[in-house]
C-alpha cells in the first residue's frame, strides 16, 4: 500500500525518497504527511510526530496509534493532509 495523495501540487514537491515507501510502520494504526500549518489540536493522542523531509519544506509525518480505530482517510481531509496511507 502507497501513498493515498489528497494535494497533488505539495506531494510532487516532496523527495523520492518520501513518495517510495510502500508500507506503514507494523506498530502504527496509519500515517499522514501534513504541513506546518496543520491545528496540533486536531491531532490524536498518543501519535508519533516526525519531521519527514527537510526543513525547507516544513513537511511532518504523523504516524497515528495503533489502536486508532477510526477513518484515517476522514482524519487526512479534517487535518488538510498531503497523503496518508
Amino acid at each position: 500500500m502507497s501513498y493515498i495523495v489528497l494535494d497533488t501540487e505539495k506531494f510532487t514537491t516532496l523527495p523520492h525518497r518520501i513518495k517510495t515507501k510502500k508500507h506503514r510502520k507494523l506498530e502504527t494504526g496509519g500515517r499522514l504527511l501534513i504541513t506546518k500549518d496543520t491545528s496540533l489540536e486536531l491531532i490524536p493522542e498518543n501519535s508519533h510526530l516526525t519531521h519527514a523531509v527537510w526543513f525547507r519544506q516544513n513537511v511532518w509525518e504523523l504516524n497515528l496509534p495503533k489502536d486508532y480505530n477510526k477513518s484515517v482517510k476522514k482524519l487526512a481531509k479534517r487535518l488538510d493532509a498531503i497523503a496518508y496511507m
